[in-house]
């Protein structure tokens, strides 16, 4: 089951949060105003227990993940160049769903995969990798003390307000004025705005 998951596993898992989210943000919700109110208050993306998650809750699961040294296997999946993005996002989810605990919290912190993510999270050249990154340290806001780490990398998680724990788990850059989070590369651009037509202001 691990052997699958360190590979398939991990691919497909990501892969079917994709399609949940490309469905849930599909342009024929926002063509009825009343979507929100036909789908009811669970609206929203599920997503399902993920092997390496469930693992991190004890002790002898990170035991298991220390010794297949699956933390590293993922940080290498994450950094190589010949790595797919959905391979990187299968990465970069699995660490996630792991620091989500205590004890799999620990075993982040000895390979600075907070630090890791971040970076990806400000500095990632792929827009994809950027989002899937900052979705990744806003799952670990789940955990008190991945939480309070934060503050070491420049980020926060509001502690009150609409956004604030439990009711949302989000982590965002402490000053945002200096963060490259919201920086697009220097690449162009094009964007279509066909089903939106423009109106000229005097």
């Amino acid at each position: 089951e691990l052997q699958f998951w360190s590979g398939q596993g991990n691919v497909k898992y990501v892969k079917t949060i994709d399609i949940e989210l490309a469905n849930h943000w599909r342009s024929e919700a926002w063509k009825n105003n009343n979507t929100q109110q036909q789908q009811g208050p669970e609206n929203g993306v599920f997503a399902p227990p993920h092997l390496f998650g469930e693992l991190a809750k004890t002790d002898e699961g990170v035991a298991l993940l220390a010794k297949g040294k699956y933390i590293q296997m993922f940080l290498q999946d994450i950094t190589a160049e010949s790595a797919s993005t959905v391979s990187q996002k299968a990465a970069i989810f699995a660490l996630a769903q792991i620091g989500r605990s205590s004890c799999g919290w620990r075993l982040l912190e000895k390979h600075s995969v907070l630090t890791t993510l971040r970076m990806l999270t400000e500095q990632s050249a792929s827009l994809s990798l950027r989002g899937i990154a900052f979705t990744a340290l806003g799952m670990l806001c789940a955990n008190e003390v991945a939480r309070t780490s934060l503050v070491s990398v420049g980020w926060l998680s509001p502690l009150s307000g609409p956004l604030a724990l439990p009711h949302v788990h989000i982590a965002v850059p402490s000053i945002l004025t200096k963060s490259t989070f919201f920086r697009l590369p220097d690449d162009q651009f094009e964007f279509s705005c066909h089903n939106f037509p423009m109106k000229e202001h005097p």
